[in-house]
């Protein structure tokens, strides 16, 4: 079988750090992460999407967003306000003026996947994230950043 498999899937596979274990039509791969999750999907859709694993990367993000949810009863869904022009909050609660920010390690380290040309698209990334920091600041909420447990953004600190 893994003669059927694109050399491509498996070249961008291994550039994931991931396997492409089986074709299981003729576009349709089965892809699994380090970490052994698994799951279907043409080789053209995982390209064009810029994504690999859809659970690892949401596992902080989800846990801060339960632990916001769960202590204050208010939801805390993904958001794109207006103030950060165009930049995201992984989850705002507008009432409460509180927001968190989950920020993986391609935020602090060079990571080949999401910065091919290294210490130049490390640095873009860290402007984004310092920009983000200055429109809260500028817009009412205060940004904190604790690489540990998410960045936790709020006007009522």
């Amino acid at each position: 079988m893994q003669d059927d498999i694109n050399t491509k899937a498996l070249a961008y596979a291994q550039k994931r750090e991931g396997r492409c274990l089986a074709k299981v039509s003729p576009n349709t791969y089965l892809w699994a992460c380090k970490k052994g999750h698994q799951w279907e999907a043409p080789y053209k859709n995982m390209k064009q999407n810029y994504r690999w694993c859809n659970i690892c990367p949401n596992i902080p993000e989800r846990t801060c967003r339960y632990i916001f949810e769960d202590l204050l009863h208010k939801k805390f869904p993904p958001r794109k306000p207006k103030f950060l022009e165009g930049l995201h909050l992984d989850g705002y609660n507008e009432e409460l003026g509180l927001a968190f920010e989950y920020s993986g390690n391609q935020h602090y380290q060079i990571i080949p996947f999401f910065h091919p040309q290294g210490q130049m698209n490390l640095d873009a990334q860290i402007w984004r994230d310092w920009e983000k920091r200055a429109l809260c600041h500028r817009c009412n909420p205060r940004y904190r950043d604790d690489h540990v447990t998410g960045r936790i953004i709020s006007r009522n600190n």
